[in-house]
C-alpha cells in the first residue's frame, strides 16, 4: 500500500489529468457540442468504475494477505527449530501442514482473482477506447459528408478524441483506482493507531481471575498421541483460591 506522501502525489496526478481532460473536452465542445457530450459521458462512466475497481482490489488483497499470514505461521510451526519439541510431543505436523496448504492455496487464489480483475478492467478500458473512437468517427462522418467540416478538422477531432479516451480510460482511471485503494489502506492504518492501549505485565497479557473460587478436575484421563499409556487415569481433585499446591513426583 502507498504511504501518505505517495497518496499526495496521486492527488496531484488526478488534478493534472482532470485539468487536461477538461481542456481537451472544452476544445471539443467549442468545435462540436455532441462530441463533447459523448466525451463527458465516457468520463462519467469511467470514474465510478475506477472507484469500484479500487475497492475490489483492496478487498481482494486484504483477504489474500490474511491467508498468506496464516500460512506463514503454520509454515514456521512445522519448520522452525524452536518448535521441534512441540512437533514431536503433539504430532501436529500433518495437521499444520494441511492448514498451511489450505491457507496458501486460498491466498494464491485470491491474488490471482485480483490480478484477473485488474486485467479485465484494462481490457474494458481498451474496448471503451475503440468504441468511443468508432462512435466519434461515425458521428463526424455525417458532418464531413455534408460539407460542414473539412477533412483536416475531421482528422484533428478524431485524434483529439482518441487521446482523450486514452487519458480517461487508462491513465486517469488507473490513478483513481490506486488512489482509492491507498485511501482504504491508510484508513486501516489510522484505525489501528486509534485503538486504545492496554497495559500488560512485562509484555504478557494477564488473564482476569476475578470470581474464580475453585478449579475442579473430575475423573480426568490423558494419553499422549501415538501412545497407549495413560499418564492421567481418572484423576479428581480441587484447587481453591488463595491456596498453594504442588505436584510432586517423577516427570
Amino acid at each position: 500500500p502507498m504511504g501518505i506522501g505517495e497518496t499526495t502525489y496521486k492527488v496531484l496526478d488526478i488534478a493534472e489529468y482532470v485539468l487536461r481532460i477538461m481542456g481537451v473536452c472544452g476544445t471539443i465542445f467549442f468545435t462540436n457540442i455532441p462530441i463533447g457530450l459523448v466525451s463527458l459521458l465516457l468520463f462519467g462512466i469511467m470514474v465510478p468504475l475506477a472507484v469500484r475497481s479500487g475497492k475490489e482490489d483492496y478487498e481482494a488483497h486484504s483477504q489474500a494477505v490474511t491467508k498468506f499470514r496464516r500460512a506463514r505461521y503454520f509454515q514456521g510451526v512445522i519448520s522452525n527449530q524452536e518448535n521441534a519439541s512441540e512437533r514431536k510431543l503433539f504430532s501436529c505436523i500433518t495437521l499444520f501442514n494441511k492448514k498451511w496448504e489450505e491457507n496458501f492455496a486460498e491466498g494464491k487464489m485470491l491474488s490471482r482473482s485480483a490480478a484477473k480483475k485488474e486485467h479485465t478492467h484494462l481490457a474494458a478500458g481498451s474496448v471503451l477506447i475503440v468504441v468511443f473512437t468508432c462512435l466519434i468517427s461515425a458521428i463526424l462522418l455525417f458532418e464531413l459528408d455534408s460539407g460542414a467540416m473539412s477533412i483536416g478538422v475531421y482528422i484533428s477531432l478524431i485524434t483529439a478524441s482518441n487521446n482523450l479516451a486514452q487519458m480517461i480510460s487508462w491513465y486517469a482511471a488507473l490513478i483513481i483506482e490506486d488512489f482509492v485503494t491507498s485511501q482504504l489502506y491508510i484508513s486501516d492504518y489510522f484505525k489501528f493507531v486509534d485503538l486504545p492501549e492496554v497495559e500488560q505485565d512485562e509484555g504478557h497479557a494477564v488473564l482476569s481471575q476475578k470470581g474464580i473460587k475453585r478449579v475442579e478436575f473430575r475423573n480426568v484421563s490423558f494419553t499422549y498421541p501415538n501412545t497407549t499409556n495413560k499418564v492421567l487415569n481418572n484423576i479428581s481433585f480441587c484447587m481453591d483460591a488463595n491456596k498453594c499446591y504442588a505436584f510432586v513426583g517423577e516427570n
